[in-house]
């Protein structure tokens, strides 16, 4: 004997089901037969239908994950970033423009030869260096973004270096007092403890320009807001100094 396909064994449970609706409504085996059958593709159906609407969810959700981002805002924090590491890294070469430029008379005779000695110098690969772990470690702590949302640990140091290097340069400051190259130069020193050269004068280390103060205030700040941000205790202990500053729009 033939053994029976899949289609006939669901076929016999069908009629099966049908008899059993028949004999218990009181009704024809057909309209049981038809009842069933109606049934079993409503809810066929509806599988159908679910399972497509799944698989496009899924796609537009795929679709969306791929697809390309518009162009990102730069926020403050990372501009300034770039502008101040931009001044300090090219420092040697920018207050000699300047001094070109504002200052013709002190400046050296030869720029190509002042520049070059500039550059090429232990001072500048310090500074390259100085530059380098700036960005790794700001990269770390976030502190572009701390600079974004407004933050006092964040803005205080480039306060404290700002003042540092215009009080010295209100102290100390010759007959060009106040002048771009100066102010260019100042600022450098404060940041990086390097001296970028000005007029005749080459690349130097110098530390009295204010740069431990302002060290100490960023690192300081940085260790504060890891501190607060992601300890428990730190947490706790800050919640309502940042409740306080949030409601004057800034931020730990």
């Amino acid at each position: 004997m033939a053994k029976a396909t899949p289609k006939q064994v669901a076929a016999g449970k069908m009629l099966a089901r049908a008899s059993k609706l028949a004999s218990r409504e009181g009704i024809s085996k057909k309209v049981a037969y038809a009842r069933l059958f109606k049934k079993k593709s409503t809810s066929g159906g509806s599988k159908a239908v679910a399972k497509r609407s799944t698989k496009s969810v899924s796609k537009k959700r795929s679709t969306s994950k791929a697809a390309p981002r518009g162009p990102q805002k730069i926020g403050i924090g990372r501009a300034y970033q770039a502008a101040n590491q931009g001044l300090c890294l090219g420092g040697p070469a920018i207050t000699l423009g300047l001094d070109y430029g504002f200052n013709r008379m002190n400046a050296r005779s030869d720029p190509v030869g002042t520049l070059q000695k500039r550059i090429i110098s232990p001072e500048m690969a310090a500074n390259v260096a100085i530059t380098a772990a700036d960005t790794y470690l700001d990269k770390k702590v976030g502190q572009a973004a701390a600079l974004s949302r407004k933050s006092v640990t964040a803005w205080l140091p480039e306060a404290v270096k700002g003042w540092s290097a215009s009080s010295y340069e209100r102290q100390h400051g010759g007959v060009d007092k106040g002048t771009p190259t100066r102010l260019a130069y100042r600022w450098m020193w404060a940041d990086r403890g390097i001296v970028p050269g000005e007029g005749n004068g080459d690349i130097s280390f110098n530390t009295n320009g204010g740069v431990y103060p302002y060290r100490t205030a960023k690192h300081g700040g940085q260790a504060v807001r890891l501190f607060a941000n992601r300890t428990k205790i730190g947490r706790t202990i800050s919640a309502p100094i940042k409740k306080m500053l949030s409601m004057v729009g800034l931020s730990l």
